[in-house]
């Protein structure tokens, strides 16, 4: 489906290129880390109209993913100097942890 909205939405493109790896997308209120639909993460999609249809109705959404369950996806939130030893830490009990996706929030 092309994209219909006159203004480029740099959010609504980064969720539906989630979506399309198969990440289950929904909006978050713009600069708080709360979901902005109805049932919270339960109405995380992957399914492009749905994802657009959440940025239709809030286009300053920011994007939120659904880990875990069907996305088979684990997050692991790093905070401060504690978060990045005890990262490294589990790097020392595992091995080398593999380069991966990160985000800053």
């Amino acid at each position: 489906m092309p994209e219909t909205d006159s203004a480029p939405n740099p959010c609504l493109d980064a969720a539906l290129a989630y979506a399309r790896t198969g990440w289950l997308v929904l909006p978050i209120r713009p600069g708080k880390k709360i979901p902005a639909s109805e049932h919270g993460v339960k109405d995380a999609s992957s399914i492009e109209q749905r994802v657009r249809k959440f940025w239709a109705t809030t286009p300053d959404a920011g994007v939120g993913i659904a880990g875990g369950g069907p996305a088979r996806l684990v997050v692991i939130d790093v905070d401060g100097d504690e978060g990045s030893a005890a990262l490294l830490a589990l790097g020392g009990r595992l091995g080398q942890l593999p380069t991966t996706q990160t985000a800053l929030t």
